[in-house]
């Protein structure tokens, strides 16, 4: 039977419907474990990814041998592996509530943006055990640890459903080296001649059995107080940026070896954002007099500092 024109509409309004719905996501297959992050015994999923504006844009670990240095694609934040082992959790914190601020203005467009504007740099290398996904490579994270750390302190509830998981967040990256096809030795001392990996712990002190103490996951990086406070030390004007790699753990290990802040070595073991953020925020004035002072001429951006607008609930 011809359809009457009242059902002729239906159709292609459903049709239509189904046209947006495949063009505004795209469903990646992936390995997954149920209820761990190992990588044995995985069971394929299925994750969908924010794809708007780069359509073709694939998971990385689906077709490693088609990345290339400058490649972007797609990556799960609980399968990069960090080059470093502390990071400053209240400075994380602030980056969480700044994406939380993106999320509450009900925009979960302007959220994607913010990771596709913000691409993780990573380097491939050997396959790691360790690693959630099936893959001939692992990708090694070289910075924005804070931010992948910040995405996984996001609660559930404010989060598009698709992304809610911890399994499923995902952000985007560009490939930095190619160094995959060095074996593991080789891999670290090429890593460490580049100054691609920090090989210190949270208290500033050189880790023993590097690469083995670095952590499998970014879920277990640690804290170190000063590297926040160096974070907001210069937000507050007391040095400049620089591209100098890990300018700001330069600048917290000058300022926790200036011995004023001995109150922040507390929380080096701690993960309560809330405790340890007041201590931070009433060391800020005295971090920058101190990055002021001719003993600080030699770490880079000193004396170029300009003060940012806060993006942190703590001290705004």
């Amino acid at each position: 039977m011809t359809p009457q024109p009242p059902q002729l509409v239906a159709l292609v309004v459903a049709l239509l419907f189904l046209l947006a719905a495949t063009t505004e996501a795209l469903e990646v297959k992936i390995y997954r474990s149920p209820s761990s992050y190992s990588a044995s015994s995985p069971t394929t999923s299925s994750i969908k990814l924010n794809t708007r504006h780069n359509k073709s844009l694939k998971y990385c670990l689906e077709e490693p041998a088609s990345l290339r240095e400058g490649s972007v694609c797609l990556m799960k934040v609980i399968d990069v592996f960090p080059t470093q082992l502390p990071i400053g959790y209240v400075a994380a914190a602030c980056k969480r509530d700044h994406l939380l601020n993106i999320l509450e203005k009900d925009s979960t467009t302007d959220f994607f943006d913010h990771l596709e504007k913000n691409p993780v740099p990573v380097v491939m290398g050997y396959y790691n055990n360790n690693q959630h996904t099936r893959s001939n490579i692992s990708l090694y994270v070289t910075d924005h640890h804070h931010l992948l750390y910040a995405i996984t302190l996001l609660k559930s509830k404010d989060l598009p459903h698709s992304y809610a998981d911890m399994t499923d967040r995902y952000v985007y990256v560009t490939i930095q080296r190619d160094f995959s096809r060095l074996d593991r030795n080789t891999f670290w001392s090429t890593m460490v001649r580049n100054n691609l990996t920090y090989t210190f712990d949270e208290r500033g002190i050189p880790l023993k059995d590097f690469p083995d103490s670095l952590p499998s996951s970014i879920l277990y990086l640690k804290n170190d107080p000063f590297r926040s406070l160096s974070y907001f030390d210069r937000r507050a004007g007391g040095y400049a940026k620089s591209d100098k790699e890990f300018v700001e753990f330069l600048w917290g290990n000058y300022l926790r070896n200036t011995n004023q802040f001995e109150e922040l070595n507390q929380f080096t073991d701690l993960t309560d954002f809330d405790k340890e953020a007041p201590f931070i925020k009433d060391s800020i004035d005295q971090a920058v007099k101190l990055s002021q002072l001719p003993a600080a001429r030699n770490l880079p951006g000193y004396g170029e500092g300009t003060v940012e607008k806060a993006e942190c609930k703590y001290f705004k």
